[in-house]
């Protein structure tokens, strides 16, 4: 738009208030001010028109050329502080301003990224050799270097940190020692041989490093910025510095509304179409729909019933997931959920095929045991590791109830109360309150109250250890079982639910040590299955669904994908341009 006609859609046009789009009427001064315009135009037109409408058609001709999409999410992010990052919003998130040495593309594979090209690694798998893209930047400006990685490494392992995903770090050299406090953080197998140069060294082969490697806890950080942030870093976008396509402006840990634009200072800037990605979060999906339908967003998360009203729609784009959503069972704090007949009976009560096809409309897939589909597969043949997986999710009512008559007998009650966490967006809810009326309409005199909180609330009481059973789960992106497994060993601190039993710690032992040797893959996998299986046979777990993402997406994007089992990509979305 040009001239006066540029000038009035400014005003009179949309104002953004709250992360939506609303028409406002004008003031009273201003509408005169604009009605003066209009009556001296024809009169004097250059005279007005140069002092009053010159800057503002200025301002309306560059967001004309910015191209901005307005995307909707359903939970806050926590925290962008990429080493203490924990959950998996969180995750997402740092994806979108970060990204380690290596990261995965679109189609799953692993690519360089901080790195120029993947690493030369030693003959015995010790030791990756990676060269740094000399003309990496953080958005301050600031070259990043070797010491950057090594910085950001050490601070993940060090106990000082006390980063909840510290044993992340286990893998590298001295890495489990470290983290445990029996060795200094200056050990760990990371060296800055010069600026572009950095050597990574791993405490034993391993066909996985570069999936490790990948993950957000391994990004560079500048030890500058984060000394000088202290205990705030991450928690504003004052405090955030990023290394990646995009910058996050306009957010803290409580807003609702921010944005994500482009970042000048990311070596691959030129390959980012999109300028600005404004984000609002939304939590009532038929809010969620209308704000979509009347043009207010552009990519718009959608499950439960409304999935049915776009069944068929090219605007109904899905992905499938890579995340377990499985109920945490509070067994450390809860003293009746010590009782393994009375996780049975909860578990059987669960009718995972309802959940998923009836309450979530076909937006997700039952799951059989802990490791979730489509996240683990053999680096050779491509074959799903839980092809191989026995069905540990079966719904059988009439073992539910013989369960609960043994747990009775073996508590001394008949009457026990639990509350369900859940993560207070729409899905989660709908998930717990059948869980709820499953239970309470037909194991009677157990009672369940649903108990919806903001995820970092709910992460709080599952980190704490303070709750009875919790909507949770795990998102895995190390291509490995083990990850999802290992975090039932007794003291780690995904172990939210506390359970302890010593001889799947020594299950776990046999698979960290002997069977992680070279030439040892069969029967690691065999031990991986059987570590799995003992798990789900005394429910340290209760299985339920895979979640899949579904989005409405406007015409005027043309191409929208995620990292597999991820969030959206938003390097590679590609808008339609206004010609």
């Amino acid at each position: 738009m040009q001239g006066d006609e540029g000038f009035f859609c400014f005003i009179l046009g949309h104002m953004y208030q709250g992360g939506i789009f609303m028409t406002k009427k004008l003031p009273i001064r201003l509408a005169s001010v604009v009605a003066l315009g209009l009556l001296t135009i024809s009169g004097a037109q250059e005279l007005v028109l140069k002092p009053i409408l010159h800057p503002q058609s200025i301002e309306a001709k560059e967001k004309e050329e910015k191209i901005v999409v307005k995307a909707i999410e359903t939970a806050e992010v926590t925290a962008f502080d990429s080493v203490k990052c924990y959950d998996v919003i969180s995750q997402d998130a740092l994806s979108k301003i970060g990204e380690g040495l290596v990261k995965f593309n679109d189609e799953g594979k692993i690519v360089p990224a901080g790195a120029i090209e993947l690493p030369k690694v030693s003959e015995d798998g010790l030791t990756y050799s990676f060269k740094l893209r000399p003309e990496a930047k953080f958005s301050n400006g600031e070259k990043i270097t070797a010491k950057d990685y090594v910085y950001a490494f050490r601070r993940l392992a060090d106990p000082k940190t006390a980063s909840a995903n510290a044993r992340k770090a286990t893998f590298l050299k001295n890495g489990e020692a470290i983290v445990d406090g029996k060795a200094k953080p200056e050990t760990l197998g990371v060296e800055a041989i010069s600026d572009d140069e950095l050597k990574v060294t791993v405490e034993k082969a391993l066909p996985n490093v570069l999936n490790l490697l990948a993950g957000t806890n391994f990004f560079p950080q500048s030890q500058s910025f984060v000394e000088k942030a202290g205990e705030g870093y991450g928690t504003s976008s004052d405090k955030i510095l990023s290394n990646g396509p995009f910058v996050v402006k306009g957010w803290d840990s409580t807003s609702m509304n921010y944005s994500y634009e482009k970042n000048p200072n990311y070596y691959d800037t030129k390959k980012v179409q999109v300028d600005e990605v404004q984000v609002a979060i939304v939590k009532d999906p038929n809010t969620i729909v209308n704000l979509y339908e009347s043009g207010e967003a552009d990519i718009a998360p959608i499950s439960g019933s409304l999935l049915n009203q776009y069944r068929g729609k090219k605007e109904l784009k899905s992905f499938p997931g890579s995340s377990h959503s499985y109920l945490e069972l509070g067994i450390g704090y809860a003293k009746a959920l010590n009782n393994e007949n009375l996780r049975q009976a909860l578990s059987y009560a669960i009718d995972r095929k309802t959940i998923a096809e009836k309450i979530l409309s076909g937006n997700a897939t039952p799951v059989k045991g802990l490791v979730a589909p489509n996240s683990v597969f053999d680096p050779k043949s491509g074959k799903d590791f839980t092809e191989d997986s026995k069905d540990f999710g079966k719904y059988d009512l009439k073992k539910a109830k013989a369960y609960w008559a043994k747990a009775k007998k073996e508590l001394g009650v008949d009457k026990v109360e639990f509350d369900l966490l859940v993560t207070d967006a729409e899905g989660p809810k709908k998930i717990g309150e059948y869980i709820q009326g499953q239970v309470n309409n037909n194991l009677k005199g157990i009672k369940i109250n649903l108990l919806p909180l903001p995820a970092k609330a709910r992460f709080k009481k599952l980190l704490a250890h303070q709750f009875d059973l919790a909507l949770g789960g795990w998102q895995g992106d190390s291509g490995d079982a083990l990850e999802y497994i290992a975090n039932f060993r007794t003291g780690v601190t995904h172990n939210h639910g506390q359970y302890v039993d010593k001889a799947f710690d020594e299950q776990l032992d046999k698979i960290e040590g002997e069977l992680s040797q070279p030439g040892k893959e069969v029967e690691r996998e065999k031990a991986l299955h059987e570590a799995e299986n003992y798990l789900a046979e005394h429910k340290a777990f209760i299985p339920t669904i895979q979640n899949n993402s579904s989005y409405l997406v406007d015409k005027k994007i043309k191409k929208i994908a995620t990292i597999p089992g991820k969030a959206i990509d938003y390097t590679t979305l590609r808008v339609e341009e206004k010609k």
